[in-house]
């Protein structure tokens, strides 16, 4: 490999720090992050707005890149290599963490859209799909069966129909920083557990709940 060819590698690797601060090298390693999470979490977790619309415009920005290569020398061509071979990298970690949320707005549609709180976890994408999924599985029962029973039998009870994620899920987290004491409900006593930063963990998720959300702990 030519040192010009090296040259255009190390200018891959450091090019968001060159040409635009506003780039993170850690979003994509903050993306895989979350995709573990969001897939080993029972519930749906707060969308990652601010990341993905980072990664989203620097992937149009590298897009921008490529077409403006006007050599077609061996040493530009392995650079576009690079660049396209990032952008599928990123687009599949993109991809594989909205299906991860997707998967869950199906089976968590109603509960998810029954209040603020939960509702303010999804995108504004994510809500109207849910809303559309929602309005389709009302029409797939109406159409498939509850239109043949009589007016008493049609009136379906919502609220025992909602399925809810299992908060009580044992889960594995691994300590990403200095938590102390943290006590925890075991019926009717408390438990005091330590947390020790680097240590991996099975617990229920309801318990650590509130770590996870703040970065204290991360799921596995």
């Amino acid at each position: 490999m030519t040192d010009q060819t090296n040259d255009a590698v190390m200018d891959f690797a450091f090019e968001d720090d060159q040409d635009d601060e506003e780039y993170s090298n850690d979003d994509v390693k903050n993306l895989i992050r979350a995709w573990i999470c969001e897939r080993c979490a029972p519930e749906i977790l707060p969308y990652k707005k601010h990341l993905l619309d980072n990664l989203l415009e620097m992937i149009e920005v590298q897009v921008c890149n490529i077409e403006s290569f006007e050599n077609s020398d061996a040493d530009t061509a392995f650079k576009i290599i690079l660049y396209q071979q990032e952008i599928e990298r990123i687009k599949y970690i993109i991809r594989g963490y909205l299906r991860s949320r997707l998967k869950k707005i199906e089976m968590f549609s109603m509960h998810q859209l029954s209040n603020i709180e939960l509702r303010s976890n999804l995108s504004d994408m994510e809500i109207l799909y849910a809303e559309n999924f929602n309005d389709l599985l009302s029409q797939y029962y109406n159409k498939s069966g509850l239109k043949v029973l009589n007016e008493r039998l049609q009136q379906i009870d919502l609220e025992n129909m909602i399925v809810r994620p299992d908060l009580e899920d044992a889960v594995f987290c691994r300590t990403k920083r200095e938590v102390g004491e943290f006590q925890v409900d075991e019926g009717n006593r408390a438990v005091i557990m330590n947390f020790e930063p680097g240590s991996v963990y099975i617990i229920r998720y309801r318990w650590i709940k509130g770590l996870i959300a703040d970065g204290s702990l991360e799921l596995l």
